[in-house]
């Protein structure tokens, strides 16, 4: 997909800075969610970006959720129309009726979004070489203090059953033609993209 549109979706009565922003995370992970579910229906249609984000010591994903998509159809007829009738989100988010374009120069910046990886004390036993010398164990600990300083949502697996943390990761990026999002709208490995995130 060619991020050519795009829709802030925003969390009613959200508040972002310092400690305010603390609310809002059940609705923001609902509605993470929510979208992962949708985008899981219409793979490789939809991008997620998080104007608002904050990291460190406040780490929150922000009460803004903007998704990317090329034609404003995939706003009207699928995100629009899914989200609002959805009754585990529609009344806690605000949804705008029509989406905005993204200029064709856009000269702002570009921002890579991208799932932040912790190796599970499974995939830790030791097989094979780490890295500069890395025991499994030691690597997956330099990830977990790396990770305290991103945003996450705690997400219930239906496959395993199980809940896992999926951490948020950006950085800057170039400009992209084209984007081919996971099932979370995120950026990934050697199919990484950045989005155009005007304020």
């Amino acid at each position: 997909m060619r991020p050519c549109f795009y829709a802030d979706i925003r969390i009613r009565n959200g508040a972002t800075v310092g400690k305010g922003g603390i609310g809002t995370l059940p609705v923001a992970t609902r509605l993470f969610s929510v979208l992962h579910g949708i985008f899981r229906s219409h793979p490789g249609r939809f991008a997620l970006g998080f104007p608002l984000m904050i990291e460190g010591e406040f780490r929150h994903p922000g009460h803004v959720f903007r998704v990317f998509f090329e034609s404003e159809d995939e706003w009207r007829d699928i995100l629009w129309k899914e989200l609002n009738q959805n009754e585990r989100i529609g009344a806690f988010v605000f949804l705008p009726e029509k989406p905005k374009k993204v200029p064709v120069s856009f000269s702002g910046p570009w921002i890579e979004y991208s799932r932040f990886r912790v190796p599970t004390r499974k995939s830790c036993s030791p097989r094979g070489e780490a890295p500069m010398g890395w025991t499994p164990s030691s690597l997956r600990e330099k990830r977990l203090e790396r990770a305290e300083q991103f945003p996450f949502f705690r997400l219930h697996s239906k496959s395993t059953g199980e809940r896992f943390s999926l951490h948020v990761a950006r950085r800057e990026g170039s400009p992209t033609s084209e984007c081919f999002p996971d099932s979370f709208g995120l950026s990934r490995g050697q199919n990484s993209f950045a989005l155009p995130m005007e304020p």
